[in-house]
């Protein structure tokens, strides 16, 4: 009978089954981080996006507002005056034309 140490066997097995397991580890750190890198690109976007409509919505409001304070400024010299003028039925969609026809001046 012929008797042969398994110590060789043995020691590579363990060093095989610790490459494996240090190469696993590895493996789920890098899914791990790419899956946080992906959650924070999304997270960015939405803000950069969130951040566009916020100023699109401040220039809107802008306009708005500068809208109001012409039409305060023009009811403000109206009321001082009685009788319409051309450009009140040119806001209201008339033309050029028939705002002088219609106009009592």
């Amino acid at each position: 009978m012929i008797v042969m140490s398994t110590e060789a066997v043995s020691a590579a097995s363990i060093h095989d089954l610790w490459l494996r397991f240090i190469i696993v580890l590895l493996a789920t750190i890098s899914v791990i981080g790419t899956g946080f890198g992906l959650r924070n690109s999304r997270k960015s976007s939405d803000l950069q996006l969130r951040l566009v409509r916020a100023s699109e919505l401040t220039t809107h409001l802008k306009g708005m507002n500068l809208a109001a304070a012409v039409l305060r400024t023009k009811r403000a010299i109206h009321s001082t005056s009685s009788r319409p003028r051309p450009d009140d039925f040119q806001a209201a969609g008339y033309s050029a034309e028939s705002a002088k026809k219609r106009a009592p001046f």
